[in-house]
């Protein structure tokens, strides 16, 4: 074991460069016996064109190190750390002459403890590391089935892969119903490849799996020729690995875009680290990180990050995924057959288009403000978690145990229970799951294609748990609809009551609505409503009901300021009844605010009864008329018309609650 520090540039294996014999012994003039440490110092560059097994001891770079381009080469480090300096620079290749596909570059780690050793980048230091695109072809690494592969050791992709090499390591995913993230995915070596009519035929070495592959599933080519690994890593599906290396940056917002690694395979790593004031501007482009704990996780927010490529069979410490906190990160590619907690935990401000699927745990754990435009297909869990900030847009989420659970999220023209033909039915197990409790969860379907029925899970059990809304449902404009506690409610425009509002409310309550689990048909609020004398009616017309609701079961309540003073409020209930299904029947209320103030109207429904309900004319009347709209399936005051020195100057939508 010794020390090297070079005294000039040159290449690692020429003992000249670190002041000693040229070109001298290995261990005694260059550093290559095990344990051997090297320096290279600022303002050198030591070309590292050797490939060496032995396990070295720690590498501080202060100056340039850069990999040959014109071989193989393979740096093996023991239990330590390969640090970037503040004047360093770790180089494979460049931005415009990236390591060419038929030579390999690889860093091997032997650490012997999790998360200890492994990447260290110094603020100021530069990493930029270069594989070569052309390895994997011009039409990427990300390919489909082109039909089902039921049988035989070939099946064919859309499009030219030829490209692709004898060798590759490949993913094909089955494109099913959530089973397994050891199943679902599957690993497998290209034998051959070749190009005709329209697709490539791949060929691999292992026996036929003796599973169903479905058309659009994926498949992608996770080889790359730059590559950075844990000694002896497992890479079956599902091996998540120990004893992981990490990558450590150090980056502050002064020195952004430091790190920069393109088309580089990440074997059986622990994490890319960033310190609490570190992880600025990075860039993993067209990468593979595979068979570790998650990508970004440690003490700080990672900021500005961007990622593209493939993210596949990693997880193994709680909590972990994808990414932990991480603020404006944009990311695409595939993120797939991950065991973790979460993928995305707690994001900020991402922008991600990537595909996710064949997840065990739950892709998006709360966060903020995130907007997503990828498919979603063949998770445990999509969106968990209370903020109402998230956007899907134009996404797929088909095949997902559960597709939103215990969640508020906006889905804006998606396909749910759709595979991404577009005409392939593959439900969710279950597309919302809005739970019980005491939290209130708000989830938008806006102009999506819809199942023929939503499939809802943990309503109808008690308390307020929750609201779907749904506007232009099914892609039918005008179409709206929602899913409440107890009921589900529909824009009709069918039962219509001559002279009203050319929509109505129709109600359909759920086995336990009773009085104690009311549907709260109107929940708005006027402003500004005028001291003096006022009326407040509203026409519903029930259906299906052998034993009509009561007066305590079917009302309409106003709540108004009863004293000018204290501002004490007061409720009064219509005490009018419904008389015969298929007649429309005014519920009236009366009452004098003492104060110019707030006026609260609700609609109650107490009672169910199997294919029985109630429409609502979708306007109230009396001092004044109060127009309504429908707005992501709820009810919306839209103007106020006549009487009084008051108006509505603000409408409070349906089942919002509150004042």
């Amino acid at each position: 074991m010794a020390a090297f520090t070079s005294t000039i540039s040159g290449n690692w294996n020429d003992g000249a460069t670190w002041g000693l014999t040229s070109p001298g012994v290995k261990g005694t003039d260059w550093p290559g016996l095990a344990g051997d440490t090297a320096t290279v110092a600022a303002t050198h560059t030591v070309t590292y064109n050797v490939s060496e097994t032995n396990q070295l001891g720690a590498v501080t770079v202060n100056g340039l190190l850069s990999f040959a381009t014109n071989a193989n080469t393979l740096l093996t480090l023991g239990h330590v750390d390969l640090t970037v300096g503040s004047t360093g620079e770790l180089r494979i290749g460049t931005s415009g002459s990236p390591l060419l596909k038929t030579y390999t570059a690889e860093m091997v780690w032997a650490t012997t403890a999790d998360n200890a050793k492994g990447l260290v980048i110094t603020n100021g230091g530069l990493v930029t590391l270069y594989g070569d695109p052309a390895y994997y072809g011009a039409n990427g690494y990300k390919a489909q089935l082109s039909a089902d592969w039921t049988a035989g050791q070939s099946f064919t992709v859309t499009g030219d892969y030829s490209g692709w090499n004898v060798g590759d390591v490949i993913t094909v995913h089955k494109n099913a119903l959530y089973s397994s993230t050891t199943t679902d995915t599957q690993i497998f070596t290209i034998a051959s490849a070749s190009y005709a009519a329209g697709v490539t035929t791949i060929t691999i070495n292992e026996a036929a799996p003796a599973v169903t592959f479905k058309q659009y599933g994926h498949v992608n080519d996770v080889s790359r020729n730059v590559k950075l690994s844990k000694s002896g890593a497992t890479t079956t599906m599902g091996a998540y690995n120990t004893n992981r290396p990490i990558i450590t940056d150090n980056t502050l917002s002064t020195n952004t875009n430091k790190v920069n690694i393109l088309n580089c395979l990440v074997t059986g790593f622990y994490s890319y680290t960033y310190t609490g004031s570190g992880g600025f501007n990075a860039n993993f482009m067209d990468c593979v990180w595979r068979h570790g704990a998650a990508f970004m996780y440690g003490g700080g927010y990672v900021t500005n990050l961007t990622w593209s490529g493939l993210f596949y069979s990693n997880g193994g410490v709680s909590g972990s995924g994808f990414s932990y906190y991480g603020v404006n990160c944009t990311i695409s590619g595939d993120i797939y057959a991950n065991g973790a907690t979460y993928i995305f935990n707690l994001p900020t401000d991402f922008t991600c288009s990537a595909d996710i699927y064949g997840n065990s745990g739950t892709v998006i754990n709360t966060g903020s403000n995130c907007t997503f435009s990828g498919n979603f297909f063949s998770n445990g869990t999509v969106m968990t978690g209370a903020p109402a900030t998230h956007n899907f847009y134009g996404s797929y989420i088909y095949g997902n145990t559960t597709a939103v659970n215990q969640a508020s999220c906006n889905f804006n023209g998606c396909a749910i229970g759709y595979k991404t033909d577009g005409t392939t039915v593959l439900n969710n197990t279950t597309d919302v799951n809005m739970s019980a409790g005491a939290n209130w969860y708000e989830a938008y379907f806006r102009g999506c294609k819809m199942p023929s029925s939503l499939t809802i899970g943990g309503r109808n059990t008690g308390g307020h748990v929750g609201f779907i809304g749904s506007q232009d449902h099914n892609r039918v404009a005008g179409d709206a609809r929602s899913y409440q506690d107890f009921a589900d409610l529909t824009r009709d425009t069918g039962t219509l009551r001559t002279g009203g509002a050319d929509n109505s409310i129709k109600i359909a309550p759920l086995s336990n609505c009773t009085k104690w689990n009311p549907v709260f048909t109107y929940d708005i609020i006027e402003l500004d409503v005028p001291a003096s004398a006022q009326t407040r009616t509203v026409y519903v017309d029930t259906y299906g009901y052998s034993v009509l609701p009561d007066a305590t079961e079917l009302y309409l309540e106003a709540e108004y300021i009863s004293n000018g003073a204290t501002y004490a409020r007061t409720l009064v209930k219509s005490t009018d009844v419904v008389s015969a299904n298929g007649t429309w029947t005014a519920l009236n209320v009366s009452f004098t605010p003492a104060a110019v103030g707030q006026v609260r109207l609700r609609i109650y429904l107490k009672k169910y009864q199997a294919s029985s309900g109630v429409y609502v004319d979708n306007r109230i009347y009396g001092t004044k008329t109060i127009y309504t709209h429908w707005r992501d399936g709820k009810i919306q005051i839209d103007q106020s018309v006549a009487g009084g020195a008051g108006g509505v100057s603000r409408g409070r939508l349906l089942n919002s609650g509150g004042f």
